[in-house]
């Protein structure tokens, strides 16, 4: 009998180690692009492959947006329901953009064979592109409600323990879209037996030199995180609906465990960036509007003074002239 791992690999979701041998009595490996070998069913019991991998580097490179821990998935179960094509059924991520206001909303299947990442100089097996048009968050740029978002996706899963999907995330139509990118990293490890630590990284990908660096930065950070913490909030919504235990009751999905508490630890001794609210939005949208009125009334009130001067000044020549007439008359 086919080992799982075996299975993964000849289905194109994993990586073979150095180490992993085929055995002779496997069957070969199929590689056409019909779907059919991701296509296992969501609730059948898989079983659980301790992770050996080291931590992942990038992610912890980034800024974390979201570090939890969640119950009731095994890798392939957790890739099986949030991330695959779902052939003949209903997935999971576009119908979620969807429901968080996205229009024209279009996935590619998965391509699987092997993706070059610039962004992690990483190697993929699987790759598709999600388009669609999102609303914005960030009212502090000038600029359409809606931003055109192309997302290239990648996906493999490694010794079949961890999962991690990245996202190069490229918007049009808005200012300064030419001058950068998103770049987005799921990490998903198995820590035990139907238990995986989920790590959600951000970081924006500078194109171009631009002034308005900082808060490029800081917005679009803002921005995506937002966006992800929600995606996350929204797979343990889906977990519940499918009678999956989402973690300790206290802890709404995350699990004390020495793992994902050394990780917290070490996420607490990061600088925190705290979201701003819609109000302070608001007040720092007025704000900035307001600077920009009153840099604008100073230097419409400096043309003013000097254009009076010039007045005044010809209009003393001019009285001068008539007084020397007038002295000429009498």
């Amino acid at each position: 009998m086919r080992s799982v791992k075996g299975a993964l690999i000849d289905a194109g979701m994993v990586l073979p180690s150095t180490t992993t041998k085929k055995k002779k009595d496997e069957e070969p490996s199929d590689d056409d692009d019909d779907d059919d070998d991701d296509d296992i069913d969501d609730v059948t019991p898989i079983p659980f492959s301790p992770c050996t991998l080291s931590p992942d580097a990038h992610v912890k490179r980034m800024t974390v947006v979201c570090s939890e821990t969640l119950k009731g998935f095994n890798i392939q179960q957790y890739f099986n329901t949030f991330w695959r094509d779902k052939p003949g059924g209903v997935m999971f991520y576009g119908p979620w953009l969807e429901e968080k206001g996205a229009k024209k909303v279009g996935v590619t299947k998965w391509e699987k064979k092997k993706h070059d990442h610039k962004y992690s100089k990483e190697t993929f097996n699987m790759r598709r592109v999600a388009t669609f048009d999102y609303p914005r968050t960030t009212h502090l740029w000038m600029g359409p409600p809606m931003a055109g978002v192309t997302q290239t996706q990648f996906c493999r899963i490694d010794d079949g323990s961890r999962c991690v999907v990245v996202m190069t995330v490229e918007m049009n139509g808005i200012p300064y879209a030419d001058v950068f990118a998103v770049e987005v990293r799921w990490v998903a490890t198995n820590i035990a037996d139907k238990v995986i630590e989920v790590e959600v990284g951000v970081a924006v990908d500078m194109k171009k030199s631009s002034m308005f660096k900082s808060q490029i930065k800081s917005g679009t950070e803002e921005e995506t995180g937002s966006i992800h913490r929600g995606l996350f909030e929204s797979m343990k919504k889906k977990a519940k609906e499918m009678g999956k235990d989402m973690g300790d009751d206290d802890d709404d999905g995350v699990v004390a465990n020495n793992s994902s508490s050394q990780l917290m630890i070490a996420q607490a001794s990061k600088p925190v960036n705290r979201s701003l609210g819609i109000e302070e939005r608001v007040f720092v949208g007025v704000l900035l509007l307001a600077i920009l009125v009153v840099f604008w009334d100073l230097r419409q009130q400096k043309l003013l003074v000097r254009e009076l001067v010039e007045n005044t000044k010809t209009l003393q020549n001019e009285i001068g002239l008539l007084v020397q007439e007038l002295k000429k008359n009498t």
